[in-house]
């Protein structure tokens, strides 16, 4: 997506274009006929300008129905595509007035037998233009907002293998994914939300080929229905349904996390039964913190494939290199289909 260029509040529009037509002037030798001729063109400069600015605007933003469901859904959750639609619809509802309101008053420029007449004529047509565009201000500062947020937002390639590591908050995600992911492509921010959705990514050079997989690390989530989640928690549903092909569902058992086992637990069946065709690798973090039977936990709790858990320390680096090989295997099956 290309990145919009900035949305320039009321008061910084006005400014541009009523520089840009200081500069405007014309070559009549009388002075009443230069000062009406001046004042025309002065207005149809600034009713150009106005025009052009809000079209290019309007043109900039792209069209919903057009971007990946990821994006478009996390877009609606962090600013509502109906409020921005509104504001588009808003600001370019104004091209219609901005050249009544010129055209008027060029007109009455044009029938004004005094200078008197040209001023009183021409300060009244800046004045309504004026009071229009400052009406647009809260839906121009609104855009510039979304604009600001949209361009910050990481690429994700639907092509790659992507792992969306997922369970309740301080549990251990991000550390896992700043863990997992190598230097280089960057660990991104997705913007949307104030706990941000991150990708990470983890290459392995192969001699002639290179494997990438997208980590995309979520806000935590609790165990509670749908109606309940706040804007975070969208988000990180989100990932998941529109993202992964692989979930990396993360638990503290020492609860450090501040949530009991058995609360973890019960988030990880409903995750199972939400997204029973995503297939599921189970984690549990924090293994370095001392007093807790993690092995025993691992060998009584397998799922129902038999499954183990990956058992890690972000902090240590314990397990991190085998859940790296797990992720490059069942990359592998991935790119093989």
């Amino acid at each position: 997506m290309k990145k919009i260029p900035p949305v320039m509040n009321s008061q910084t529009l006005l400014d541009f274009v009523l520089h840009r037509a200081a500069k405007v002037s014309t070559t009549d030798s009388k002075p009443y006929f230069k000062k009406r001729n001046t004042a025309v063109k002065k207005m149809q400069t600034i009713s150009d300008s106005l025009i052009s600015k809000i079209n290019n605007t309007i043109k900039s933003f792209p069209t919903f129905e057009n971007l990946d469901p990821f994006k478009k859904e996390i877009i609606d959750i962090r600013f509502s595509i109906d409020r921005i639609r509104k504001s588009l619809g808003m600001v370019g509802g104004t091209v219609r007035a901005i050249r009544s309101i010129s055209g008027s008053t060029i007109r009455s420029l044009n029938h004004s037998k005094t200078p008197e007449e040209i001023s009183r004529h021409f300060n009244s047509g800046i004045g309504r233009l004026s009071s229009l565009i400052d009406k647009l201000n809260n839906y121009l500062e609104f855009l510039e907002e979304v604009r600001r947020t949209l361009n910050r937002t990481p690429t994700i390639d639907f092509d790659v293998f992507t792992v969306v590591v997922a369970g309740y908050p301080n549990v251990g995600k991000s550390a896992l994914v700043g863990a997992l992911s190598t230097a280089s492509p960057e660990v991104a921010q997705y913007p949307f939300t104030t706990h941000e959705v991150t990708i990470g990514h983890l290459v392995r050079d192969q001699g002639w080929a290179k494997k990438n997989i997208q980590i995309v690390d979520t806000p935590g989530i609790l165990d509670r229905p749908p109606v309940k989640h706040n804007d975070y928690e969208k988000a990180a549903f989100s990932a998941m349904k529109n993202l992964a092909h692989c979930i990396l569902f993360v638990m503290d058992i020492s609860e450090f996390c501040g949530y009991t086992v058995e609360e973890q637990e019960s988030l990880l069946e409903s995750v199972k039964g939400e997204y029973r065709d995503i297939p599921l690798i189970l984690a549990l973090s924090k293994v370095d913190i001392p007093g807790y039977n993690f092995q025993e936990y691992a060998e009584n709790n397998k799922n129902e494939e038999g499954d183990e858990w990956f058992r890690f320390s972000s902090v240590s680096g314990h397990g991190i290199e085998d859940l790296k090989q797990l992720l490059f295997e069942r990359e592998s099956k991935f790119s093989a289909v």
